[in-house]
């Protein structure tokens, strides 16, 4: 078992303040409105695939009348809505396409840290640390393990990962600051004026 729940807690935070700073962040109102379509277009999807799940046998057989009504419409409340977003998105003269976090955090960590080298890489070090910890992979806990030559095994070293006091901070401060960032773009973007309500 790996060390690292609190990635998992943290790692939702760099994600939304990241995609809200990068939903926000063009100048032009367009292409805002494109990248909410297609983040709305994927979060669609994922809702369809999990309604679509829980309708696949063995479950829903063993599911009572209700529960499987209930499946039903949200894939149907689903697939219409990722059908209407992805119509205006064409509408508009775009393609569906998905959306790349670390691309996300990359622009985000620019916009955030843009005259800070340190800053915009604890960002993308932080999501990329907090993403293989969700994900349950090794190789971040070889990059804050303590090392240790084995006193009986010549050759051998010792890995010793635990909670890092340094490394949560660095995640969480990457999370504030990209969701502070994006508050702020928020509040900006509320102040300005819209010239054309496309």
């Amino acid at each position: 078992m790996m060390p690292s729940p609190y990635m998992s807690l943290i790692r939702p935070a760099l994600m939304g303040g990241a995609q809200t700073l990068w939903v926000l962040l063009p100048p032009v109102r367009a292409e805002r409105v494109r990248r909410q379509l297609i983040v709305a277009h994927e979060e669609f999807q994922e809702s369809r695939h999990l309604a679509r799940e829980a309708l696949e046998p063995p479950l829903r057989e063993k599911l009572p009348p209700k529960a499987v009504e209930a499946a039903e419409g949200q894939l149907a409340r689903a697939t219409e809505r990722q059908s209407k977003t992805a119509a205006e998105l064409q509408r508009r003269g775009h393609k569906i396409s998905k959306v790349n976090m670390t691309d996300v955090i990359k622009e985000a960590a620019a916009h955030v840290a843009a005259d800070d080298p340190w800053s915009y890489q604890a960002i993308r070090s932080s999501w990329r640390i907090a993403s293989g910890d969700a994900h349950g992979k090794l190789w971040p806990m070889l990059h804050r393990a303590t090392r240790t030559p084995s006193a009986t095994e010549p050759g051998v070293t010792l890995l010793q990962d635990g909670s890092n006091i340094e490394m949560v901070g660095m995640v969480a401060g990457s999370a504030y600051k990209l969701t502070k960032a994006g508050m702020d773009m928020f509040q900006q973007r509320c102040a300005s004026p819209h010239v054309n309500p496309s």
